[in-house]
């Protein structure tokens, strides 16, 4: 494992932690290896930040000792530099201008000095290859590919990354729907195209105005197996095979699947599992399993069941619940079994909770329409709300040292009229006295 794997399995295992247990975690699991945990810990100090990108200024740092940050206006090709954006375990990503067109682009650059591990150039190609077979509106577009150096031009995209958006507690409502079928629409069409991506994260979806991008297809593998008709895309690269040697799990330990750890052959629905583990945080607020180690966390996802997310979080409603819990069924056999079956139970779920929402309306809209035909029936009602505010006002007014306190147990209530012709109670500009406003043809009344 080289050191940047080392420094992201352990960065993602901490995740999992309290923030108050994460400093002790770290120090703990490096031991005696001071550069690992002043990298995990650079990249703690950076997520609590909530700044632009999980990775920070101090591990970027020695990531790109032997590449040089490129400065403004420097030109690669037909693009410009516009300013530094980021820095990754492969590199690191400029704002650019292509020159030819005009638009302003993400530049996406590899390190390739004697730091860099051989292994990253394969990547790097792949992840080029794999996500510009692909035409979908929620996976990040790549526009061009450059060879000196290695790049590549995608999309630039504003916003943040689910990973951040996580930091401020659950998705709410409608827009987890919303999200989640999004994300389950992006795997469709990957699927579809033969391409597993086996690095599902909150670090790898990026939330935009537009809605979310999956990005970072640098671990995808290509399965011709999956293709599917009816879908846009490019055709896949032939001959492409698993990115890694056989014998290495790839991924990220905290969203991979059982199959995944245990270096199986995957197919779309390791996808599917990692998929799960992110609504599962979505729903919540936090990880579905967690662990003191890796090795732990390892075992919590390979043997454990996860906790309901209705007892975690009493809000998240049991067809909700029963959709994520089936995405992380261990055995893949019981779980989806495509990303159009999710997305299909997805659907289910929202149009269920839009008829809800439309019966609802309608039964209130059904009642106003009846007390507005039945004008005794409002008078009574106005005349009971009426009594109901006056006995909250005399409450609170019965705890303030007020000389007033108590009218109201005194009070009289005396029918003023039987004809239907009341406007709605009304109370004067001292607040005190309720009163109704009684109308006839003739002339208007007031009863205090």
């Amino acid at each position: 494992m080289s050191q940047w794997q080392r420094v992201e399995t352990l960065f993602a295992a901490a995740l999992q932690r309290p923030p108050a247990e994460r400093g002790s975690f770290v120090r703990a699991a490096c031991a005696d290896d001071a550069d690992l945990e002043r990298d995990v810990a650079s990249l703690l100090a950076n997520h609590d930040s909530g700044s632009f990108a999980p990775w920070a200024a101090g591990a970027a740092d020695r990531l790109l000792e032997h590449t040089a940050r490129l400065a403004p206006r420097t030109r690669l090709g037909p693009y410009e530099v516009v300013s530094f954006v980021a820095a990754g375990g492969m590199g690191a990503v400029y704002r650019a201008r292509d020159t030819r067109l005009g638009r302003l682009v993400a530049l996406k650059l590899l390190a390739t000095g004697p730091g860099s591990a051989p292994q990253h150039l394969q990547r790097f190609v792949r992840e080029a290859q794999a996500a510009s077979a692909l035409n979908h509106p929620h996976i990040c577009t790549i526009y061009d590919v450059g060879t000196e150096p290695p790049s590549i031009a995608m999309e630039l995209l504003e916003g943040e990354t689910l990973q951040q958006r996580l930091a401020r507690g659950p998705v709410e409502g409608d827009g987890f729907v919303d999200l989640s079928l999004q994300l389950a629409d992006a795997l469709v069409a990957a699927h579809s195209a033969g391409i597993v991506h086996r690095d599902i994260k909150p670090a790898n979806i990026f939330l935009t105005t537009y809605g979310p991008k999956i990005l970072d297809f640098g671990l995808a593998k290509l399965i011709p197996a999956l293709f599917t008709a009816g879908v846009s895309r490019q055709p896949a690269r032939p001959g492409a095979g698993p990115l890694t040697d056989p014998g290495v799990a790839v991924g990220t330990i905290a969203y991979m699947s059982p199959e995944q750890l245990r270096d199986e052959d995957l197919d779309a629905r390791t996808d599917l599992f990692s998929l799960g583990l992110v609504l599962y945080e979505m729903a919540v607020g936090r990880a579905a399993f967690s662990g003191a180690t890796p090795a732990a966390l390892s075992g919590a996802i390979l043997h454990e069941p996860p906790t309901p997310p209705s007892r975690v979080r009493h809000q998240v409603a049991a067809p909700l619940e029963q959709i994520i819990l089936k995405a992380l069924e261990k055995d893949r056999d019981v779980r989806y079994q495509s990303a159009a079956e999710l997305r299909g139970d997805l659907k289910g779920l929202k149009r269920n909770s839009e008829s809800a929402i439309a019966a609802s309306s309608s039964n209130a809209l059904a009642a106003m329409t009846f007390i507005r035909s039945h004008r005794g029936l409002a008078v009574i009602l106005g005349l009971a709300a009426a009594l109901v505010l006056g006995f909250a006002a005399a409450s609170v007014i019965d705890r303030q040292p007020q000389t007033v306190a108590g009218w109201l147990h005194d009070a009289e209530v005396v029918q003023l009229t039987g004809s239907g012709n009341a406007s709605p109670a009304g109370f004067p500009p001292n607040g005190c006295i309720v009163f109704v406003v009684l109308a006839d043809r003739r002339r208007r009344r007031r009863h205090a």
